[in-house]
């Protein structure tokens, strides 16, 4: 049985180039996790499909939180 979470994203305006937070209703991890490419995402379905995402530089899984770290581009922009 595959599980679906409901993500609302909540937009932090100073950090939006850089740090999407989305908040969940279910636990997504118990304490935190750091996730820096595909092979630290191995056994977190959530994030394993993430980080099949291009331009992404690292996920935390914070209890209900879900922040999202894009990489910078040679402009400085993300």
């Amino acid at each position: 049985m595959q599980d679906n979470i409901q993500v609302t994203i909540e937009v932090d305006q100073a950090k939006l180039q850089r740090v999407p937070i989305s908040t969940s209703t279910r636990t997504l991890y118990v304490g935190t996790r750091n996730v820096h490419g595909k092979e630290d995402a191995k056994g977190l379905p959530l994030a394993e499909r993430l980080m099949c995402l291009s331009g992404l530089a690292k996920i935390q899984l914070i209890g209900h939180l879900l922040v999202v770290t894009r990489q910078r581009t040679e402009y400085g922009r993300t």
